[in-house]
Formats: structure tokens, C-alpha cells, sequence
């Protein structure tokens, strides 16, 4: 059995719809272990009811080994089939007018940073209380800038561009 992370929606794509699940659920246990720091993999993957070898087969990358014991490391490339939404500014390499893109982050880093400036915009949106974006001016996330400027994002929302929804998680 070859061990090939799976890194890119090529790869995932070529799997069959049931390793599809098997791969959903290792990413599980990669989520699982992610929030609590404490868990080992094995148990992680008993809750998430996988098998380690499955773990090791799909996903190799994600963990760092000393010894017996193995760790998640901070940072994995592992392909997780989603986007979320973001807001560019004008000026940006795919939407020269700025506005609301999709983007599909590849590191956990990338789409903690998405969750918490979606949060952020709903905020924003809703004027309930006063949030810096500055902390975001200098991110980039595939290649794309974020929007900082409150007022500009108001005015998206005005002329609805933005969907709204509940919430983002930044613990993703």
C-alpha cells in the first residue's frame, strides 16, 4: 500500500467514494487531536473509528514521530474540500474591482485566519462593537490580500454582496 498524502483535489478526486469517507474520517482525527492537545492518535482514531494504518496511509504528513509516540505537527498540507469567502480589496490579481471571493485555504493556519476575519466582519457589519482589521493588512492567503477598510465592507454589505452566515469557525 503506497503512502501518498493527500495534498490536492487531483488527489482526492482519483479516490473512490469510499476512501473519500475513510480519508473524511482522518481528518477527523486530525481535527480531533488539533483540539485537544493531550489525545494521542490512536485514541483520536478510535473516536473518530479509523484505523491508524489508515491514518498512516493518507496522511502520513501530518504527523511527526519520536520515538512511540506520535505528534500532530503545527502545520499539515493535507486537501480539505472546502472554500470560504473572503473579501479583496480592489486591486486584487483575480477581482481588479475588489469584492467577495471564495478561496480554499490549504494550511490549518490559513483557515483559522479566514474564520476569525469572517468573524470579525460580521462585527463589522452588524456596528455592534469597534474591531481592528489592521491585524489583517498584511495577510495573504493564496496569493490574495483582505479587505481592511470598514467602511469599504460596509458598503459591500449595503449593496449586498455579502452573505452573512451564523458563524466561521476559527478553530478549524
Amino acid at each position: 500500500m503506497a503512502r501518498r498524502d493527500i495534498t490536492s483535489v487531483q488527489r482526492y478526486e482519483a479516490l473512490s467514494p469510499r476512501s473519500q469517507n475513510a480519508y473524511s474520517r482522518v481528518l477527523d482525527v486530525v481535527d480531533l487531536m488539533d483540539e485537544r492537545p493531550g489525545l494521542s492518535r490512536t485514541r483520536a482514531a478510535h473516536l473518530a473509528h479509523v484505523d491508524t494504518r489508515t491514518i498512516e496511509h493518507y496522511a502520513s504528513g501530518a504527523f511527526d514521530r519520536e520515538g512511540r509516540r506520535v505528534e500532530l505537527k503545527t502545520n499539515d498540507r493535507l486537501y480539505r474540500s472546502e472554500t470560504m469567502p473572503a473579501i479583496v480589496p480592489a486591486g486584487d490579481r483575480s477581482l481588479r474591482g475588489g469584492g467577495v471571493i471564495d478561496l480554499e485555504p490549504t494550511t490549518r493556519r490559513q483557515r483559522s485566519i479566514l474564520g476569525s476575519y469572517w468573524n470579525d466582519i460580521q462585527k463589522v457589519v452588524a456596528d455592534k462593537e469597534n474591531v481592528d482589521l489592521s491585524k489583517y493588512a498584511r495577510v495573504s492567503v493564496r496569493g490574495h490580500r483582505l479587505e481592511t477598510d470598514p467602511a469599504r465592507i460596509r458598503e459591500r454589505y449595503a449593496r449586498e454582496e455579502l452573505d452573512i452566515i451564523s458563524e466561521v469557525s476559527p478553530r478549524v
